[in-house]
């Protein structure tokens, strides 16, 4: 059975700051989610402010 994580972000500073965007173009959640299913045995969504639920 896997792990079933959310990767929550304000997403704010990837939509404000061009330097933060050049480096995390889908957003840090995103990232941080992309690593954690590496792992077989994760599962992780990500969530953000801008999401209404």
């Amino acid at each position: 059975m896997a792990i079933r994580t959310v990767v929550w972000g304000e997403n704010i500073h990837e939509n404000t700051n061009a330097i933060v965007r050049g480096i995390y173009a889908e957003g840090m959640h995103t990232t941080i989610a992309n690593a954690l299913n590496a792992d077989p045995s994760i599962s992780a969504t990500t969530a953000t402010l801008q999401e209404p639920e």
